[in-house]
């Protein structure tokens, strides 16, 4: 969720090796630069993070050992739901249960950091009510998640272990 600490620990994690990579969150880039106005902007943000995952996971360098995907289309249909009560999925299809478990590893931060504002966050409650949305449709899907607290540096012994 917001200020749970995802992006710099995907980071970090991406590059522990000489061959890992990075897969920004799209979402991020399309909000700075447009701003969301209606769900359609959200069916652009879910196409675009996908293709920028299978360019990673697929394209020429897809010889990496480590691809970090910053966010999924679960975060993405969080925000439909909240901002236009809407769908831009079947989040519990079987397209999408299988789409999740094609993740080697899927790692939900605890929301333990200090609630940093960068100008488009919301709050700690909004921030909350994403983790819990996250937690339910990955248990209702039978999905296996890592929940991870502490530091970065914490964090990373938790996945790495």
């Amino acid at each position: 969720g917001e200020s749970s600490g995802k992006t710099t620990l995907a980071r970090h994690i991406a590059f522990l090796t000489p061959t890992g990579s990075y897969v920004r969150e799209y979402g991020r880039d399309y909000y700075d630069t447009y701003g969301i106005k209606s769900i359609e902007d959200l069916y652009n943000i879910r196409d675009e993070q996908f293709i920028l995952e299978q360019k990673e996971l697929l394209g020429p360098n897809n010889a990496n050992d480590l691809v970090c995907i910053d966010t999924n289309i679960i975060v993405t249909e969080f925000y439909a739901h909240k901002w236009f009560n809407q769908s831009i999925v079947d989040i519990h299809s079987n397209e999408i249960k299988e789409y999740l478990k094609s993740y080697s590893l899927i790692v939900l931060c605890e929301n333990d950091f200090d609630f940093v504002q960068d100008g488009t966050r919301q709050n700690i409650e909004f921030a909350t009510e994403q983790n819990k949305f996250y937690r339910k449709i990955l248990d209702d899907l039978g999905i296996h998640y890592l929940v991870v607290v502490g530091s970065v540096e914490d964090r990373t012994k938790q996945i790495l272990s």
